[in-house]
């Protein structure tokens, strides 16, 4: 049987290491991955071996490129450790999954992000998410869904409005720049959309008809 282990204890495993740089990718030539990046080549190494930042159109080979991969991640995992807390117990795949977000993101973005707190609290019970986050997304899910029945009813049945209204409520995500996605995660709080859903709710029950969502219990239905 699987148990945690001191996160001081632990280390990236080769399958982590190899889905790392496999996600990552590989470039000879340093480019801007996005605009205002900073250069990287190799495995999204974004210094040299001298430990200097990388200048556009600087040459690599796969070698160098593994060997500063290594060093990165070893730099990334020792500050994750750190801000986290070496006592902090995590399963294998657990570690290996904060070292990819860490490399991805900077050790900064994660030590900052409510994903430590929650670790140190004993919550997490899988990949980034804690109980109370997965709890907090379900009500925030079923709330929704309250207000998207309340759309459909009272817009003469129209999949059109209650589809633009779902598009809306995942506007963040498609604004968000695609390649740097995981960014948003750590900074994502169910409980603070839960908490706007459920209030939503409550308002559309207390002046609709709560059997149908469709009674307007103020004298006239409002005018569309």
């Amino acid at each position: 049987m699987r148990t945690r282990i001191a996160a001081g204890a632990l280390a990236l495993s080769a399958l982590g290491f190899v889905g790392i740089v496999s996600q990552e990718g590989y470039t000879t030539t340093a480019i801007r991955p996005v605009p205002n990046d900073p250069p990287t080549n190799g495995f999204g190494s974004t210094t040299g071996d001298d430990g200097q930042p990388l200048a556009l159109g600087e040459k690599t080979d796969p070698v160098r490129a593994a060997r500063r991969a290594v060093r990165d991640l070893n730099l990334k995992e020792k500050a994750f450790k750190q801000c986290l807390g070496e006592a902090v117990p995590l399963y294998q795949h657990e570690y290996d999954a904060y070292a990819d977000l860490t490399y991805n993101v900077g050790a900064g973005a994660v030590c900052k992000s409510s994903i430590i707190p929650k670790l140190q609290a004993g919550f997490v019970i899988s990949g980034f998410f804690s109980s109370a986050w997965i709890v907090w997304q379900a009500v925030y899910t079923v709330a929704t869904r309250v207000l998207f029945v309340w759309i459909y009813n009272n817009s003469g049945r129209s999949l059109f409005s209650m589809a633009l209204c779902h598009w809306t409520f995942g506007l963040f995500w498609v604004l968000w720049p695609q390649d740097n996605l995981q960014k948003a995660v750590p900074f994502y709080e169910p409980s603070i959309t839960a908490a706007a859903a459920i209030v939503s709710v409550f308002a559309v029950v207390f002046a609709w008809s709560p059997t149908t969502l469709a009674g307007w219990r103020f004298g006239e239905r409002p005018s569309r």
